[in-house]
């Protein structure tokens, strides 16, 4: 080179044979370094760039070593001269290509070796040989070109893919180092169940219907990827076969469609066959119009898939059936409680069962209930009720057809039940009417008759009655019930007891006006009939006593607390009256305590005078009253009394001596109501006599 520098620039078109004569040195120089590259060190290090590189891109291989080298030649492989690329001079400007020279190499500086758009074919080693003025010195490296995925390619094994089989998908590509991933939709696929994945392969122990879709193999490496997707299409069936509609019973003369399906991939090949005869039917339905009595039996349905090979079959049993007409009953129309009675229902028809009815009941075997017959033909009730009476319809029931009969009656007859009289009313007034009912469930309607006392016949028809009752027809009244169809008898019996009218009583004295700590006595006169009784009140509210037959209310010391309005009342169980009104005012003594010390002791003198001449009075009057009594006693032993006199007041004063005591006496004569007592004197017979005493 620096021969070129010192010479200087040549003309154009200078000595060819001069610049040949260049480069058949250089070419000596480069077979010259060759035969010595197996024997030279080999201490150049070389650095690709890229370090790995990739089909299609660039490669740059540069040499270390000296920089001020005469030569530099490159060679691909071990046989140097065969495989040189290109021999390099800094003063040339253009590279010797060898016979290893492809057209895509170029030379770079410090003699670096460049090749584009590199192809798997490059892979190899590439030696370097530099001459320097020290000598020869080489170098080497290993270019491994990386291939792109591409190619990717799915291959079922078998081609075929049948349900329950064995089906596997194996996964290839082309390229560097790939790797294999399995999809299903956007699903990555992992080993579970009965799938199996293993890199490039995908495996199905048992292939399922459920499996048919499109799988995804994708094939990567460090660089690159690529993918592909297969239609897995599983073949399955034919399943069992199913016969719509699942009806098996059809009128003579309608029609029959029958259609089969079965689940299968491809779809299945159907034969039909009656009888276990085939059919010429190969479709999927089956017509028969009008059908009759002899087309009844077995219908089968036979589908097969030719990919699976396989065929399956199911049967439907036809039933032809008369429709049902003329259903009726018979039986006994009338029956008696407790009784039984039997009802058959029959019709026209084939395979006809039977349904009863009571109005719009249903009725079930059980209790009384009896439903006999294969088909329930007969109903039987025992014992009858009385509650069975009613409107019966039979249901004649078959598979393709019902009818329902004519109501049928049942009359039951039944009763007479225990009559009942009313009203609920023993007690009459004498001279009022007696209007009794009886009433006695039955069927057909009871047959009454009225007794008295159980002998005399009074009276027939339910109704009994007998104006201006007297007191000798109180007594026992019976009704008889009756009935024809049932020839049961049946009684009740009522008592009526007849009672007197009562009049308002007479209480008298009807007012009084005492003084406090008399002796006063009120006589109430009424019936002296043992069923009256009598009830005393003052001021309206009834006064509590010890027995209602107290005819005479006596105030031995009388207060100014019984002051009142007192009345009595007469009643029995039939009727009541009230007397008329009694007033008793009290008197109590009174002193005026503003009176002065004189005015009293001029008071109480007086009252001394006055008590004196009372009981001179009273000696002459009593003296007199007692003559009168004794002679009384002598004759009949009652002292009378009668009304308007002030026989009702006698002096309570205790006599000297005598304990300080009061007797409050209440007294009645049952046998004279009339005669009252007087006090403590020496009571009448067959009176009764209550006392309280009392402290003053």
């Amino acid at each position: 080179m620096g021969r070129r520098r010192a010479e200087g620039p040549r003309p154009a078109g200078g000595s060819p044979g001069r610049r040949r004569s260049w480069h058949a040195a250089l070419l000596a120089a480069a077979i010259l370094s060759s035969g010595f590259l197996l024997t030279q060190a080999q201490d150049i290090p070389v650095t690709p760039n890229p370090s790995w590189p990739v089909e299609g891109q660039d490669v740059t291989l540069t040499p270390g070593g000296v920089s001020n080298f005469i030569l530099c030649s490159w060679f691909r492989g071990v046989n140097a001269e065969a495989n040189r690329i290109f021999t390099c001079s800094p003063s040339s400007p253009d590279p010797q290509n060898g016979p290893g020279f492809i057209g895509r190499e170029t030379a770079g500086p410090n003699c670096s070796l460049h090749i584009r758009n590199l192809m798997l074919n490059d892979t190899g080693i590439y030696i370097v040989s530099k001459f320097a003025s020290g000598g020869f010195t080489t170098g080497q490296v290993h270019i491994e070109v990386s291939e792109r995925v591409s190619n990717v390619t799915i291959i079922s094994h078998p081609t075929k893919a049948i349900e329950s089989q064995f089906t596997m998908l194996s996964c290839s590509a082309e390229g560097t180092n790939v790797s294999y991933i399995w999809s299903k939709g956007n699903q990555i696929l992992q080993s579970s169940g009965h799938i199996s994945v293993s890199n490039s392969s995908l495996t199905f122990s048992s292939t399922s219907r459920n499996d048919t879709g499109n799988y995804t193999c994708y094939g990567h490496n460090s660089f690159s990827n690529s993918s592909t997707t297969y239609l897995l299409d599983v073949f399955y069936g034919p399943d069992v076969p199913v016969i719509s509609p699942q009806q098996h019973h059809y009128a003579e003369g309608s029609n029959l469609t029958l259609r089969c399906y079965a689940d299968s991939h491809p779809p299945p090949q159907y034969t039909w066959y009656f009888n276990e005869v085939e059919r010429p039917e190969k479709s999927p339905q089956l017509s028969i119009t009008s059908l009759s009595f002899d087309e009844a039996g077995n219908y089968s349905c036979n589908a097969s898939n030719t990919e699976t090979v396989l065929s399956n079959y199911t049967s439907l049993e036809i039933k032809v059936l008369e429709e049902v007409f003329n259903v009726s009953i018979e039986g006994r129309s009338e029956t008696t409680e407790n009784g039984s009675v039997t009802l058959s229902c029959s019709s026209k028809g084939s395979e006809v069962s039977y349904t009863w009815f009571k109005e719009s009941l249903t009725l079930e075997d059980g209790g009384h209930i009896s439903l006999q017959g294969p088909n329930h033909e007969n109903l039987t009730l025992s014992p009858v009720r009385r509650s069975d009476a009613g409107s019966y319809t039979c249901r004649g029931i078959n598979n393709v057809s019902e009818d329902t009969s004519n109501p049928f009656l049942l009359n039951v007859f039944y009763g007479p039940d225990d009559p009942i009289i009313s009203p609920p009313k023993h007690y009459y007034v004498e001279g009022s009417n007696l209007n009794l009912t009886c009433r006695a469930d039955s069927n057909p309607v009871a047959q009454y008759t009225w007794f008295f006392n159980e002998t005399k016949e009074v009276g027939n028809g339910n109704v009994l009655l007998i104006p201006d009752l007297s007191f000798d027809e109180s007594g026992n009244y019976t009704c008889n019930a009756t009935n024809d169809m049932t020839n049961i008898p049946s009684a009740a019996m009522w008592e009526i007891q007849v009672l007197e009218k009562l009049s308002p009583p007479i209480l008298w004295p009807t007012d009084l006006s005492v003084k406090e700590h008399t002796n006063v006595t009120l006589n109430c006169n009424t019936s002296e009939h043992s069923s009256v009784n009598i009830s005393w009140f003052k001021d309206g509210k009834p006064i509590p006593v010890l027995s209602e037959q107290i005819r005479v209310l006596t105030f031995p010391d009388i207060s100014k607390d019984d002051e009142g309005t007192y009345t009595c009342e007469a009643g029995n169980r039939a009727n009541s009256a009230k007397s008329n009104p009694s007033k008793i005012a009290v008197d109590s003594p009174f002193v005026d305590p503003g009176l002065s010390a004189g005015a009293i002791v001029g008071i109480v003198i007086g009252c001394l005078v006055g008590v004196v001449l009372i009981v001179a009075v009273l000696y002459f009057v009593l003296k007199k009253t007692t003559l009168g009594r004794m002679e009384q006693h002598s004759s009949n032993g009652n002292i009378p009394s009668a009304p308007g006199q002030n026989q009702g007041v006698t002096d309570t004063k205790p006599m000297a001596g005598e304990e300080d005591i009061q007797y409050t006496t209440l007294a009645f004569n049952s046998n004279s109501p009339s005669q009252p007592s007087l006090g403590p004197t020496v009571p009448l017979e067959s009176s009764t006599i209550y006392s309280v005493i009392k402290k003053k």
